[in-house]
């Protein structure tokens, strides 16, 4: 098992998004395969036994939103406590394949390898929306070390849609020193696989949940900055 950057325009990666879509969203899966990834945004792919199994989507908000005050949730929270938008990334989206689930492990690797892969970057901190009402996706993002900082249910864009979600922030440094951390290093010393990861040219790829997808559309009417 590794993980690497993948690129968007590679064919399987398409096919792949496609399928992932479909199923979080109860869509055809040419329906999905019509939805396109948000400009700026970087994928790490979790490889099993050589076959794509699972992806994260990250991207920056100082190229996809300007500054804190231009993101969706920019009134909810002061996030400029933590660092400035340069240093900040956003999760935009995580999926594992279905057969991968059952154990939290492939889940912890792929933000593990993200907290290792932008921190390395000069990233400090990353966010990310979960469901409230999703005990156990709640329980994940604790296990490697997410806090809340706020709920975004009444915000008028997110009451209006019935968007129940919470933010949360990881800070990158304490999720590569943690014992999510600690536990693969020892798997890796006792011989069995520790993390891989491969560093190849840019990538990219993507999806999320039904409810990100207005979050999605919402983000689409925003003006979009390159820092190029």
């Amino acid at each position: 098992m590794f993980v690497e950057p993948v690129h968007r325009d590679d064919p399987a990666l398409a096919r792949f998004v496609a399928r992932a879509k479909a199923e979080i969203w109860g869509l055809a899966v040419a329906e999905a395969a019509r939805l396109k990834p948000p400009p700026f945004a970087d994928y790490l792919g979790l490889f099993v036994e050589g076959e794509l199994a699972g992806f994260v989507e990250v991207f920056c908000y100082a190229q996809t939103c300007g500054s804190y005050a231009k993101s969706p949730w920019g009134d909810a929270c002061d996030l400029g406590a933590f660092c400035g938008p340069e240093q900040m990334m956003h999760v935009e989206a995580i999926f594992v394949e279905r057969r991968y689930r059952r154990s939290s492990r492939h889940f912890a690797r792929l933000y593990l390898s993200a907290a290792r892969h932008y921190r390395a970057r000069g990233a400090r901190f990353a966010t990310v929306l979960v469901d409230a009402a999703d005990v156990y996706l709640v329980g994940l993002y604790r296990k490697i070390g997410a806090r809340e900082l706020c709920s975004l249910a009444r915000l008028p864009w997110f009451e209006a849609r019935g968007i129940e979600l919470g933010l949360f922030v990881l800070d990158l440094q304490d999720v590569i020193d943690g014992r999510i951390a600690r536990r693969f290093e020892r798997t890796a010393r006792n011989g069995r696989p520790g993390i891989e990861e491969r560093q190849l040219p840019e990538p990219t790829l993507e999806t999320h949940s039904r409810k990100r997808l207005a979050l999605a559309e919402h983000e689409s009417s925003r003006p979009r900055r390159s820092t190029a």
